[in-house]
């Protein structure tokens, strides 16, 4: 194989790699705005109104909204509770199907 031909297979290969970085980090800025708007007008209200409802049920829990992600805690133990975060380790931006929880 020719030097020529190497160069530039990783060339192409180096451009497509950019390319795809670029792309993931638009879908990952699209995501990001999408799921924070789907915080502020569902998530974050729906999980108020369930933790108003497990209240006076004598069910202990408050809500917490840290850096991306709303969290539905029992106030008896941390280790007890429902999140809903957004995934941004893989090519597509997601949340994730089971959510990050323990049974109370």
């Amino acid at each position: 194989m020719e030097i020529s031909d190497i160069r530039r297979q990783i060339l192409a290969a180096i451009e497509r790699a950019r390319h795809e970085a670029a792309e993931r980090r638009v879908r990952i800025d699209d995501a990001g705005r999408e799921y924070q708007q789907l915080l502020d007008r569902i998530a974050i209200p729906l999980f108020r109104q369930v933790a108003g409802v497990l209240r006076p049920e004598g069910y202990q829990f408050a809500v917490f909204t840290p850096g991306g992600s709303v969290r539905l805690m029992s106030e008896r133990s941390s280790e007890d509770y429902l999140e809903l975060t957004l995934d941004t380790s893989g090519s597509m931006p997601r949340v994730p199907r089971w959510l990050a929880w323990r049974p109370f």
